[in-house]
């Protein structure tokens, strides 16, 4: 085993290991829409911020251009956010990835909502601070409009569970 792979296999038993901890102090903390938030830039790679979102009912949908399961929610992902109020409820794509990669992935495969884009390891281990036991993606996050995670879901999601899920946080005829 390489010396990088020896560190990375240790590095993520450490995040495995503090991640009951660190839910524990998610759960009294404030907002995990401005808490440990790892670098984040667009696909053309300017930097970019979840500070929009903040008050708004927000899916962070954690992917990968590799991820097979990812590519086949997105079509459904995708419907949900057209169909949603923008001023109270977004669905936002976090890329492990390169911003080369998801350009060439746009290039494909087209979605209209945001995407945005992660160094992997520090994506992996902010997936890991919200619950991902696993590490495996997709992973999906439903934040509420005070930015306390309310849901979590390791796996592919369809349009209709997260829609039950968001009638749960909206105002009624959201």
């Amino acid at each position: 085993m390489s010396a990088s792979m020896s560190k990375r296999t240790l590095w993520l038993s450490l995040l495995l290991a503090l991640t009951p901890l660190a839910r524990v102090w998610a759960a009294g903390a404030g907002d995990v829409l401005q808490r440990d938030v790892p670098r984040l830039v667009t696909p053309a790679g300017a930097a970019a911020s979840l500070e929009p979102y903040r008050g708004r009912v927000v899916l962070l949908n954690f992917w990968a251009t590799w991820c097979g399961p990812c590519l086949k929610e997105m079509p459904d992902l995708d419907r949900l956010d057209a169909s949603l109020d923008h001023r109270q409820a977004a669905v936002i794509g976090i890329a492990a990835d390169g911003p080369a990669e998801v350009r060439a992935f746009l290039g494909k495969v087209k979605v209209q909502y945001p995407l945005l884009v992660g160094q992997p390891d520090a994506v992996f281990a902010w997936t890991a601070q919200l619950g991902n036991r696993s590490l495996g993606l997709p992973f999906s996050v439903l934040v509420d409009g005070r930015g306390q995670v309310r849901w979590t879901r390791s796996g592919a999601v369809t349009q209709a569970e997260l829609r039950a899920q968001l009638q749960k946080l909206l105002p009624p005829h959201s």
